[in-house]
């Protein structure tokens, strides 16, 4: 979380240094799964996420960051309190 939350600083102060950042292009191995950028400029960071089956990840948020989840395989079930749901 610290790299993204450090390129995200650097992107609203305007100083973002891509070349900097060359380390968050490679697959980055999570205790869930694993994450990837597949896309950042000065407005986006898209990331493909592979949360492994009977795994889970956080639900949370940034400050200066919207973010969206998408399923774009497979099934899951979304934790937040008194909303059930699966996600396909």
């Amino acid at each position: 979380m610290y790299a993204i939350r450090y390129t995200l600083e650097r992107q609203l102060n305007g100083n973002e240094k891509f070349d900097e950042d060359i380390y968050l292009n490679d697959f980055i191995k999570k205790p869930w799964g694993h994450e990837y950028r597949v896309y950042c400029d000065s407005m986006y960071d898209v990331w493909k996420l592979r949360i492994d089956p009977a795994q889970t990840t956080s639900m949370h948020c940034h400050l200066h960051k919207d973010t969206v989840l998408l399923c774009l395989g497979g099934t899951g079930t979304d934790p937040a309190p008194n909303v059930p749901s699966v996600l396909s």
